[in-house]
């Protein structure tokens, strides 16, 4: 199933619009930084440094986001309860995934997706089923190149030789 994007206007349900109040971006350590030459966007100087307008926004869709997030957060739940109601959970994977990360401000930047930082290219994923042990926390790599060939291998079905992941 698709779910509702947290992309912009990231517009969450009337329910859940106030949830995440007074909620700022994360002020990671790279936040609002600037490390001379480390990127060719603050050699142009297109995007550097936020006034206060840009960290307002930063924060607003932040907390946009997360409200949106409320209401993936039911979808999920209400479809495990179907799930669990009708005996198949057990015997039913879940997967959770992104297909990209994104910045609210890290290194001065307002928000985008599209930079080789560790908050664009890390993508969360997610997967309850047979087999996989709750609690499980592995570190390593994932690519969106290796979902198809794992949903086939979840399913027993052969990968084919052309397959990248």
């Amino acid at each position: 199933m698709s779910l509702p994007s947290c992309h912009e206007p990231a517009d969450p349900a009337p329910q859940y619009a106030h949830l995440f109040n007074g909620t700022t971006a994360p002020r990671t350590p790279n936040w609002n930084a600037s490390v001379a030459d480390s990127h060719w966007i603050e050699r142009v100087r297109m995007v550097y440094g936020l006034d206060d307008d840009a960290v307002a926004w930063s924060d607003l869709l932040h907390r946009r986001r997360l409200a949106v997030l409320a209401t993936v957060d039911d979808i999920v739940g209400a479809t495990v309860e179907l799930l669990a109601s009708t005996g198949v959970l057990n015997n039913t994977y879940i997967v959770y995934t992104s297909d990209h990360g994104y910045h609210l401000g890290q290194f001065g930047a307002g928000f985008d997706k599209r930079q080789p930082w560790d908050v664009d290219v890390r993508i969360p994923l997610f997967v309850r089923g047979p087999g996989v042990p709750a609690g499980t926390t592995l570190d390593a790599l994932v690519s969106l190149v290796d979902i198809a060939p794992t949903f086939l291998d979840m399913a027993g079905v052969s990968v084919p030789q052309n397959f990248e992941g």
